[in-house]
């Protein structure tokens, strides 16, 4: 899954920001680590989630991350996703199709040459950071929309097109445990369901191993063959 979701404020707003605290209802704009922090967030981060579709149908979505050097992402029971970052950096990805018994790896570095940005980031902490242009602002919570112990921001984009997310973002876990796109009437897209410091099964520092059965592709030559 992907929930795709500041640019700099100027340089007086910033100072202002740091120098006083917020008035009530005042909306602030915040560079992307303020409005998202994640120094406080566990290694161990295990949880349970819902997301909704561009069509509108819900999906299941199960989650450990270990730090920034491991992660499982599970989609409906289907889908595993495991990244692991190496020492020198590259992140590598191993896609497990239970549905339909294949394998997949590539590496970060391939996606990206093909136009496929499998943010860091995004993967560990469900939020993208936008390529274009964006800003950050503290927000009001939306109506209707229940949600605690997280503050609302809103993520502004202006490309590919203008749209508004408004995203609770929970510092002590490192994650948004509400997304809501604010386009509209208020729809609400993501909700963490359950959280907690469960380790993942499969090993922190290595890939799992390609179940029995299963085709293998490796996309990696298919991207660079070259690289053989």
């Amino acid at each position: 899954m992907k929930v795709a979701l500041a640019r700099p404020v100027l340089a007086a707003a910033c100072a202002l920001a740091a120098a006083a605290p917020a008035a009530a209802g005042q909306i602030m704009a915040l560079r992307w680590e303020e409005a998202f922090p994640i120094a406080a967030a566990p290694d161990s981060v295990h949880f349970n989630a819902r997301f909704r579709d561009a069509a509108g149908a819900w999906h299941r979505l199960e989650t450990w991350r270990n730090a920034d050097r491991s992660l499982h992402r599970r989609t409906d029971d289907r889908i595993d996703l495991f990244a692991l970052r190496s020492a020198g950096g590259e992140m590598h990805l191993r896609l497990l199709d239970r549905a339909r018994r294949i394998a997949a790896d590539v590496s970060r570095t391939n996606l990206y040459r093909i136009g496929v940005y499998a943010d860091a980031f995004g993967l560990a902490h469900v939020i993208d950071r936008p390529r274009g242009a964006y800003q950050v602002e503290t927000a009001p919570a939306p109506p209707g929309i229940a949600a605690a112990d997280c503050r609302w921001r809103a993520l502004v984009r202006q490309q590919p097109q203008p749209s508004r997310t408004l995203v609770c973002w929970s510092e002590t876990w490192g994650l948004p445990l509400v997304i809501v796109d604010a386009d509209a009437t208020p729809l609400e897209v993501f909700r963490v369901e359950a959280i907690d410091r469960r380790a993942d099964e499969a090993p922190a520092d290595a890939l799992p191993a390609v179940p029995a059965g299963y085709a293998v592709v490796d996309v990696n030559d298919e991207i660079d063959p070259a690289a053989d």
